[in-house]
């Protein structure tokens, strides 16, 4: 094994500085003492942090340094998620834009129904991440915020702006997140719905808006079954859950337009579609305690 070397390279006073340098074992260091330093055969820890090196007897002249953590740290950077871009994935509604005054081409408005929401998904470096939405509403709306289907913020405030032209930014709401590709939820909390929501603001580290591939686990990960996949524009397709439960369906496009819905009960049922175009939608599928997601394919 071959030690690293730690030589003096300044002095100032009573002070001699050292470079240390990595030893042939990655991220292993051995110390040396230089031979101008001779009488200092020891190091030395204290509860402070300090690093001392000392002689045998651990008597004598001290010559001291610190160790400081080292952490990498990632750039934070600020995103603008509209309805028509990468990173937003679906409206338990339309993509409205009858009101004047939004941004983008539209905003997101939801039915009037309690648990209502929208989906969003980003990827980032882990870290602390911060959510502002901009918003319209002639009444309070509050909301709760999941990250990958986890409640992590109850209850913020959509207070209404006055009218629906008028529009708002919520107080920011920050959250610790792990990294890797993140399911943003804005989930109603009362049978009003949630706001006209005209954009997602979010600051992070190294934060994207990202395709919504989470959203569309593999069938063996969730247990939901849609079957034929792809299917023709005339085929009636399967669904079946994972559970024994009543589920509301609903294809969206991949601008987060609901393009078809149903109901289906007992966890098993099925869905014709009216005349949809070729392309590729999400499948949304949500009961009362989960929601699935399943990418289909439609050819004509």
């Amino acid at each position: 094994q071959e030690d690293a070397d730690m030589q003096p390279t300044s002095s100032s006073g009573s002070w001699t500085y050292y470079d240390l340098t990595e030893g042939a074992i990655a991220n292993t260091y051995f110390l040396t003492l230089p031979a101008v330093n001779t009488e200092f055969k020891r190091l030395q820890i204290d509860n402070t942090g300090a690093v001392k090196m000392v002689g045998d007897d651990r008597n004598g002249t001290w010559e001291s340094f610190l160790i400081t953590e080292v952490t990498d740290t990632k750039e934070n950077n600020t995103i603008t998620i509209q309805e028509n871009e990468t990173g937003f994935c679906s409206v338990d509604g339309t993509i409205d834009n009858n009101h004047s005054s939004y941004t983008g081409t539209g905003f997101a408005n939801t039915a009037n129904t309690l648990g209502n929401s929208i989906d969003w998904e980003i990827d980032g470096a882990a870290g602390s991440y911060t959510f502002t939405w901009r918003y319209a509403s002639t009444s309070n709306r509050p909301a709760d915020l999941l990250i990958d289907g986890t409640t992590v913020s109850s209850d913020i405030e959509f207070n209404s702006t006055g009218a629906w032209a008028s529009w708002g930014t919520t107080q920011s709401v920050t959250v610790s997140l792990s990294a890797g590709a993140k399911t943003v939820r804005l989930q109603s909390t009362t049978n009003y719905g949630l706001g006209n929501i005209d954009y997602l603001e979010i600051t992070g580290p190294e934060v994207t808006g990202s395709g919504c591939a989470k959203l569309s686990l593999s069938n063996n990960e969730i247990g939901l079954k849609c079957y034929p996949n792809p299917l023709a524009g005339s085929d009636m397709l399967t669904i079946d859950l994972p559970e024994t439960s009543t589920a509301r369906v609903q294809l969206i496009n991949l601008s987060g337009q609901v393009i078809d819905s149903t109901v289906i009960n007992d966890g098993s049922g099925t869905m014709t579609f009216q005349n949809p175009a070729s392309g590729v939608y999400i499948l949304k599928v949500v009961t009362d305690t989960k929601s699935y997601f399943e990418k289909i394919s439609i050819q004509k």
